[in-house]
């Protein structure tokens, strides 16, 4: 499966090289878990790097 890394390194550590490619994934969390920021995060690098 590919995979698009996010850009935030543990993040890509522990999913094995970042989100799945052409598949919807689910991000949930309490309030201040981080969505939110890691929503951010990877949008900011994809427009850095892409």
């Amino acid at each position: 499966m590919q995979k698009s890394p996010t850009g935030i390194k543990g993040f890509d550590e522990i999913t094995e090289g970042g989100l799945p490619r052409s598949r919807i994934t689910l991000i949930s969390g309490g309030t201040g878990s981080g969505k939110t920021l890691l929503g951010i995060d990877f949008l900011v690098n994809g427009v850095i790097q892409y």
